[in-house]
């Protein structure tokens, strides 16, 4: 087909919407998107419900479950003679695991449906994406899903029914917050109250009700934004389509009864009144009017074709009669039909049709993209600093006119949605998708729905495509974007700026971010499939071709050149990503060494078309994909294997859990350097040696690193600081401050003092959080300065919440929070691992040579002037070995968490009268001329670290390794401890499956911290906590336990230290009577040895253990017969 025979998007954006379904898993979203698909003719209307049109892949069928965001263009006429709407809906995942994909489908949506099962209610997920939306300042509509569930299941009469649904409602509105509930009892203020209407009708309320308005929260049913719905069987209703219906009926004016079918109002026909109940009213034994009006009549329903179904003559009788009173049309031979539900469903979808209702109500309360854009909280939402950007005054610099020009201009066009060519061209790339086989042969069927001939002929065009696309190697990538302002047309040059491109106010920006590349498809995303079209324009949702060697994951489209474009959509990619560090990883091999490069291309497709996963290459050369979960993790292995890499046979390693590292606290005077401090190839344990030797150079053998261990007491400054304070840091026990480690480098020409401690967990948390914002490639400038404006924050939270659970009679909460911010903050020297982790190094003196992430934290520490030259050597080396000490920890060479390590003071023994020969006496002069407190700190660094010289520069090679085995014989000196990864796991069960399900938890070493039941329905939510290390296999073993009533959801919480010590082996008399003393007794009645074992053998390091256990039991010889 070309390019003039393709047709064109010509709907404006005021006609067009962006919807995507959000909810927890099974709550129903497909099975909704199934009724607005069958609108459209695309799927016959029997089938909705039932196809999962949308989830196209073959797992997502066989799990029952949606994995990937899938867009679909749907045409909707609110009325015959109105214009064609279109509508593009994005169905995304329900499951935790799938997050990122959620997170896609939000950044080009403006609206959402959130689905909620009326019957198990809010669930995790639910709190999750609803939360997420709001930050996107997307607009929620609420559709509570399965009424039908509370009849057929539940056997509640209409009153019970309503009772529940009013409940749920209440647990979606509590997520909403204070300020959501404010706003919309104001606006609910400005709602004018009828009286009488002609037909004599009227309203009468309670005088000494401030005409209070039924609104509870923010989703309220009277304002329209809550939907009744029944996926299954097809249909919904809101209150207005009630309304319509009885005030056909009953000459009842529609906005009176759009008003008062929900809430406490009754309808008392003989008075031709509606009241409101009184407050203190209880013995009344009306029913409100939504149980009188609605409850009842869809209930009746269900009750007598339900009950009636066993009797086809009877049955069929009492289908004709509700036909004949709801004024419908049914085919005659679904009213015949044998099976009860097929007649159900044709009566109710022709009575309450749930696709009409849905899309009527996405005209109706959505925001379209012309409105959705000109607000500015949801153009805030794409950018967040566009007004600065756009306004010279946000900075001192002077910004050339053409960059100010070209920002407003693009500011413009995206807030008027502008369809013209001559506008900036903008788009937004959520995701890479890979391009169907059978994509590209159809024409776009938005308009009017197709007949079996049509679809017939699109099928078989759709075929031979297929049959031409087999001997291709591999199918291409397709951007899967959203247009913001301007057209793009097939055969249009685009710049293409990556998430790192950031342009400064003088127009300054990276070359390395910004690509060049022409446009060479254009498609209509139909579901499964892809229409080709010549052209489209603002508002729409559509994949784009030629983006596959320019677009990693996601990327800023635009016709400006590089300097002049708007960095869009960055700012909250990260804000439902979970700990990076935390994620499931295995390593993957190919069979046949030839065939690693076919591997490598295939995870380079993977990691494109995935948002979510991560794949890389370690410094061993393993190749490493890290998944948000297990399932997530058996997503990617099956597209690895089928798509990406097929034909290629792979070996997969068994699931690599992270772990960490920690100190319990304490000094153990007794306890040396390990032996895995020596070398990676030996087994920490503890035993008598003080020291070790370490040759640094082939040429000098004879310099050597020595590591002492010796009981020395902190420095008098310490003391004094820590006394004066009330020891504030109650986890130093008089232990650490009594006792140190006392390195000597290089023949004692250098030392220093040291230990380590346990951060508080709050702070120690924080850090780890804000160590995950600072490692986003994104983030630079103004990004920068928010974020680490928000870590300020939140240390100093953290930091009185610890002060005030530790404050005692001794220790006032003040006095600990201001030895925090003036004793240990300015005497930070840097994080670790990486410059951004949640291990602190904490010097004798405040360190002029932070990076910039640790002088945003913590601030900038004064610049000593004329300082030596070995001086800065000497820091650079210490936060270097500092690094890489906390990178791999002495017990399995895991990363520290948690740790702060104290640096008392350093002895350097000549160095500074090497630099004082070389400088003449410039050093010395410098340092005494000047004056106030830099001359007093110079001087106390000079006596700190005394006047002698230091020889040769392989000294601050020698000093890294010295302060790298430091730091891990100071974590063994501080009762080390394993930390492991734990996951929040939520799970909904039946009553009958409780107790199956808590021996599953207590198998797999999980603790349950909540438990309730619903109201009303027995069905138990349990909140547990289950280790990482555990959790594999656990979903399909507890669906096997409880016949698969049990849907767990885990998601990653926290780090948690193993309450055991790796080392304890049995010494009393008891303990050697209950355990033993063989070898293996410490791994089997220890949980962090055995780990600490198992992650030893994993990386290959010598675990200490006998490899033949029994000797005398092996047979060696042939068996004598």
């Amino acid at each position: 087909m070309n390019n003039a025979s393709q047709p064109d998007v010509q709907v404006p954006p005021s006609r067009i919407w962006n919807v995507c379904m959000i909810a927890h898993v099974d709550h129903g979203k497909s099975a909704l998107t199934d009724s607005l698909i069958a609108s459209n003719g695309i799927i016959s209307t029997r089938s909705a419900g039932k196809t999962r049109y949308m989830d196209s892949r073959e797992d997502e069928q066989r799990r029952g479950i949606t994995m990937k965001s899938s867009s679909i263009a749907l045409g909707h006429r609110v009325s015959d003679d109105a214009p064609l709407n279109i509508i593009n809906l994005i169905d995304s995942p329900g499951h935790v695991d799938f997050t990122g994909e959620v997170e896609a489908a939000m950044r080009i949506c403006d609206g959402a449906f959130l689905v909620v099962d009326v019957v198990e209610g809010v669930r995790v997920q639910t709190v999750t994406v609803l939360r997420s939306a709001l930050k996107h300042e997307i607009r929620p509509v609420l559709v509570l899903n399965k009424i039908d569930r509370l009849f057929t299941e539940l056997n509640l009469d209409p009153q019970e029914a309503y009772e529940h649904i009013v409940s749920t409602l209440a647990e979606v509105n509590v997520i909403m917050g204070v300020r959501q509930v404010e706003q919309m009892m104001a606006a609910a203020s400005e709602l004018e109250t009828e009286g009488e209407n002609e037909s004599g009708w009227r309203l009468q309320e309670d005088p000494s009700d401030d005409v209070e308005k039924s609104i509870s929260g923010y989703f309220s049913p009277e304002m329209g934004n809550v939907v009744f719905a029944s996926a299954l069987d097809g249909w919904a209703f809101r209150l207005i389509d009630f309304a319509r219906i009885f005030s056909e009926k009953q000459g009842i004016s529609r906005r009176v009864l759009n008003k008062t079918l929900w809430g406490d109002y009754y309808l008392h026909a003989k008075s031709k009144r509606i009241v409101k109940r009184k407050v203190t009213d209880v013995r009344t034994k009306s029913k409100p009017m939504f149980v009188q009006c609605i409850m009842s009549n869809i209930h009746a329903v269900y009750d007598t074709l339900l009950k009636t179904q066993h009797d086809h003559e009877l049955t069929v009788q009492k289908r004709k009669h509700f036909v004949s009173k709801l004024g419908v049309s049914v085919n005659a031979r679904d009213i015949n039909h044998r099976d009860a539900s097929t007649a159900l469903r044709a009566i109710m979808n022709s009575w309450l049709p749930a696709s009409s209702c849905l899309l009527d109500t996405v005209v109706g309360k959505l925001p379209s993209v012309a409105e959705a854009q000109s607000l500015k909280n949801r153009v805030r939402a794409l950018w967040g600093d566009v007004d600065d950007l756009c306004s010279s005054k946000s900075s001192s610099k002077k910004i050339k006119a053409e960059v100010i020009e070209s920002f407003k201009r693009q500011q413009e066009a995206i807030s008027q949605a502008s369809t013209s060519k001559a506008e900036p061209f903008v788009a937004y790339v959520a995701k890479m998708i890979e391009k169907d086989r059978d994509a590209g042969g159809g024409t776009m069927n938005i308009r009017t729905p197709k007949t079996l001939e049509e679809r017939r002929k699109i099928n078989e065009q759709a075929a031979l495509e297929n049959t031409r696309n087999q001997d291709s190697p591999e199918a291409s990538m397709i951007a899967f974007a959203r247009i913001l302002s301007g057209r793009l047309t097939i055969g249009d040059t685009v710049f293409v700026y990556s998430p790192k491109y950031r342009v400064s106010l003088d127009g300054r920006y990276g070359e390395e971010s910004v690509m060049k590349t022409t446009v060479t498809e254009l498609y209509l995303l139909m579901g499964r499939g892809m229409d080709p079209i010549h052209s489209a324009s603002a508002g729409c949702v559509v994949g784009i071709g030629g983006l596959e060697e320019c677009v990693l994951k996601t990327a800023t489209l635009g016709s400006e050149p590089p300097g002049h474009c708007l960095p869009v959509g960055f700012n909250s990619s990260t804000m439902m990503r979970k700990d990076r560090e935390a994620l499931v990883r295995i390593a993957v091999e190919p069979h046949l060494l030839s065939d690693a490069g076919k591997l490598q291309n295939g995870l380079r497709r993977l990691n494109q078309a995935d948002p979510a996963v991560d794949t890389f290459l370690t410094a061993k050369g393993e190749h490493i994909i890290a998944a948000n979960g297990e399932l997530h993790l058996e997503r990617c292995l099956k597209d690895l294997r089928e798509r990406f890499a097929k034909g290629v046979r792979i070996h997969v390693s068994k699931p690599i859990v992270p772990f960490r590292e920690t100190v319990y606290g304490g000094f153990s005077p007794n306890v040396p350097l390990p032996e895995s401090a020596k070398s990676k190839e030996q087994v920490p344990k503890r035993e008598s040696e003080t020291s070790i030797v370490e040759s640094t150079d082939n040429n000098n053998a004879h310099e050597a690193t020595s590591i002492s261990v010796k009981s020395l007491p902190f420095s008098s400054s310490w003391r004094v600081s820590i006394e004066a304070n009330g020891e504030p840091l109650s986890y130093i026990d008089s232990s650490v401050v009594n006792h140190g480690l006392f390195v000597t480098v290089s023949n004692e020409s250098m030392s220093f003092r040291m230990t380590a401690a346990p951060l508080p967990a709050p702070l120690a948390t924080v850090l780890d959080r804000a160590g995950n914002v600072f490692r986003t490639p994104e983030l630079d400038g103004r990004d920068l300065d928010k974020a680490a404006a928000s870590a300020r924050q939140s240390i100093k939270e953290a930091i009185e919440d610890y002060a005030k659970e530790s404050s005692s009679r001794k220790q006032s909460k003040a006095s600990i929070v201001k030895f925090w911010n003036e004793s240990i903050f300015p005497y930070v020297w840097c994080c670790g691992p990486n410059q951004c982790g949640s291990n602190l190094l904490v010097g004798p003196y405040p360190y002029s040579g932070k990076t910039e992430i640790t002088e945003h934290i913590f601030g900038t520490s004064k610049t000593i002037e004329d300082r030596f030259r070995a001086l800065v050597d000497i820091e650079k080396a210490i936060v270097t070995g500092f690094q890489l000490g906390t990178r791999a920890g002495p017990l399995c060479e895991e990363p520290l968490h948690g740790v702060v390590i104290l640096l008392d003071s350093l002895k350097a023994e000549g160095i500074l009268e090497a630099e004082d020969a070389k400088l003449g006496t410039g050093s010395a002069t410098g340092a005494e001329a000047g004056n106030g407190e830099v001359d007093d700190e110079v001087n106390e660094i000079s006596s700190m670290l005394g006047r002698s010289s230091l020889k040769s520069s392989p000294m601050s090679g020698v000093l890294i390794g010295c302060m790298r085995e430091s730091v891990r014989t100071a974590v063994m000196h501080g009762n080390p401890r394993l930390m492991e990864s734990i996951l929040h796991v939520d799970i909904s069960v039946p009553g009958s499956a409780l107790g199956k399900t808590y021996t599953v938890l207590g198998q797999r070493r999980g603790r349950v911290l909540k438990e309730e039941m619903k109201e009303g329905v027995n069905v138990f939510g349990i909140e547990a906590y289950m280790p990482v290390q555990d959790s594999f296999g656990f979903a399909d073993v507890l669906r096997k336990q409880t016949s698969g009533f049990a849907v767990p959801q885990m998601v990653f919480s926290h780090w948690e230290a193993v309450d055991l010590d790796p080392f304890w082996f049995p010494q009393t008399e008891e303990e050697v009577e209950d355990f033993g003393v063989s070898d293996s007794t410490a791994e089997n009645n220890n949980i962090a040895r055995k780990l600490v074992n198992g992650i030893r053998r994993r990386k290959g390091l010598k675990v200490e253990e006998k490899i033949v256990d029994d000797a005398e039991k092996q047979r060696t010889l042939s068996r004598k017969k």
